[in-house]
């Protein structure tokens, strides 16, 4: 073994600017839980529930799953194009191609 030091050492030896993040008062370490109440009669209104999930139907999924075979990155083109077929947003289309292709990868299938 060498003649090193121990690490702890070398730490407390060290010359270093005081942090002044770590500088605190005993006051600040002790929680002052009245500043943590909670009144619900005044709190502000939840936001409203976020949009619902959509669901593909199977024949939805079988056209689309057509066309992940023939290109899994499809252009803006092809990804309106299906949304005018599907009836559907062209980024549901964008993102339900971004889920297969994620499950591919998690599947230990490589992307060609």
């Amino acid at each position: 073994m060498s003649n090193l030091p121990p690490i702890s050492a070398i730490i407390s030896t060290a010359i270093l600017p005081p942090c002044p993040c770590l500088k605190r008062r005993a006051s600040e370490d002790t929680l002052q839980l009245s500043r943590f109440k909670l009144d619900f009669a005044t709190a502000p209104p939840l936001p409203p529930p976020s949009n619902p999930r959509h669901r593909m139907s199977p024949s939805q999924t079988n056209m689309l799953d057509l066309a992940f075979q023939t290109c899994r990155f499809p252009s803006r083109d092809a990804r309106e194009y299906l949304a005018s077929l599907l009836n559907t947003s062209p980024r549901r289309i964008q993102v339900w191609f971004q889920n297969k292709r994620q499950k591919l990868r998690s599947q230990h299938f490589p992307l060609l």
